[in-house]
């Protein structure tokens, strides 16, 4: 079964589950939003830049770039 659910968003209260998922379009990304009043991610990836998004504070938290280095915003407890 290959089925073609169109435009219309699919609401689920169960999980997915699946071996490949790919999130296709010209930037990319997932939203982690939950519940809290804590702030909401989203991964990421903007013109090849993988990141980390905070959604709520409209902040770039975690990045790497195109040419393999790495930004953290903030402050880096190693």
């Amino acid at each position: 079964i290959s089925p073609d659910f169109g435009s219309q968003n699919i609401v689920t209260t169960g999980t997915l589950g699946s071996d490949n998922i790919t999130v296709a379009g010209s930037q990319p990304r997932i939203r982690l939003n939950d519940s809290g009043q804590n702030p909401d991610y989203s991964i990421l990836n903007e013109d090849g830049v993988f990141g980390i998004y905070d959604d709520t504070n409209s902040a770039h938290r975690f990045k790497v770039n195109t040419d393999g280095h790495v930004d953290v915003t903030g402050n880096l407890d190693v």
